[in-house]
C-alpha cells in the first residue's frame, strides 16, 4: 500500500494511473453531496486493460483501491448525482490547496474529492474474455474492387426500403441529390421531416475507393436499420465491419434478420 500525503505525491500516483484516462470507477463507499462529509471515501478503480479486442481474446485489467482520508470536500456538479460503473472516465485533474489536496474526475457526474491524505492499494488483476458484439453507432464497409455508390444510388436504396431521405450538410437544409459531390465525405443522410429540427443524420465520415465509414448521429432506430440493409445491397461483395465482427453482405443481412432488423 502507498500512502500519499502531498499534492506532488498524488500527481506522481496519477501519472502511474494514466490520470484515470479510460478508467472505470467500479465502486465508491459513499456518494458525494452528503450534509456531513464521511471520514473516508474508498474508490475501486479498473483500467482499460491490455490485450486484443477480437472475440475470445483475454484482456487483463489492473485494479486498485484509492482511499481518501480526512475528507475536506466530496461534492458533485449538477442537480442529480449519477455513478455508473461502466462509465469510461475522461481523466482526472489535480486539486491543490494549502493544507489539502485531491482530484476532480467524472463518474459520469463531475466530482471533487479533497482530503488531507490518500492511500493506494493494488488489487488482483481482472481477466475478461472479449465477447462478440456489433455496433449500433457505426458501420464500415470495404469492397476494394467495387465502385462507391453515388449519392443518387443511396437515395434510391433507401427508397427501395420504403424510407425517404435527403442529403444535407451539418445543420444545413436539404440539398438536391444532383448537387451533392461524388465524394460525399462529410455529408449526412436524413429524413426530410427531421431536417428542420435536427442538425445531423447518417454521417459519411469517410468515403474512398471501395470504402465507406458511416457514423450514426442522432438518427432514429428505424432509419439506422434501413441504412444497414441498404448498405448490404449496395455492396454485395463488401466486407462489413461492426463492433469486433466482420461479415459478408449475405452474413450481414442474416445477422440483421436474426436480431429482428430484417426487411419488413
Amino acid at each position: 500500500m502507498t500512502r500519499v500525503e502531498s499534492a506532488d505525491a498524488l500527481a506522481r500516483l496519477l501519472d502511474e494511473l494514466a490520470w484515470l484516462q479510460d478508467t472505470y470507477c467500479l465502486e465508491m463507499s459513499a456518494p458525494p453531496g452528503a450534509a456531513v462529509a464521511p471520514e473516508r471515501v474508498e474508490l475501486v478503480l479498473r483500467d482499460e486493460g491490455t490485450g486484443g479486442f477480437d472475440p475470445g481474446d483475454v484482456r487483463v485489467h489492473a485494479q486498485s483501491r484509492l482511499t481518501a482520508l480526512g475528507i475536506r470536500e466530496w461534492s458533485f456538479l449538477g442537480e442529480h448525482f449519477d455513478h455508473a460503473p461502466d462509465h469510461c472516465m475522461a481523466g482526472a485533474d489535480l486539486i491543490e490547496d494549502t493544507d489539502r489536496f485531491g482530484l476532480a474526475f467524472d463518474v459520469p457526474s463531475p466530482v471533487r474529492l479533497v482530503a488531507t491524505a490518500f492511500e493506494h492499494e493494488r488489487l488482483p488483476d481482472h481477466h475478461a474474455v472479449v465477447p462478440p458484439w456489433t455496433s449500433t453507432s457505426w458501420l464500415q464497409v470495404t469492397a476494394p474492387r467495387a465502385q462507391v455508390p453515388s449519392p443518387a444510388e443511396w437515395v434510391e436504396a433507401f427508397d427501395a426500403e420504403g424510407a425517404e431521405v435527403t442529403w444535407r450538410l451539418y445543420g444545413g437544409p436539404a440539398h438536391p441529390t444532383e448537387n451533392v459531390s461524388a465524394d460525399y465525405t462529410g455529408w449526412f443522410l436524413e429524413r426530410p421531416s427531421r431536417v428542420d429540427e435536427h442538425l445531423s443524420g447518417l454521417f459519411m465520415f469517410t468515403v474512398g475507393s471501395g470504402h465507406v465509414y458511416v457514423d450514426r448521429k442522432d438518427v432514429d432506430d428505424d432509419l439506422w436499420w434501413v441504412f444497414c440493409r441498404a448498405a448490404a445491397r449496395l455492396f454485395p461483395t463488401g466486407e462489413f465491419e461492426s463492433g469486433n465482427l466482420r461479415f459478408t453482405a449475405e452474413e450481414w443481412l442474416a445477422r440483421l434478420s436474426s436480431e429482428g432488423h430484417g426487411a419488413q
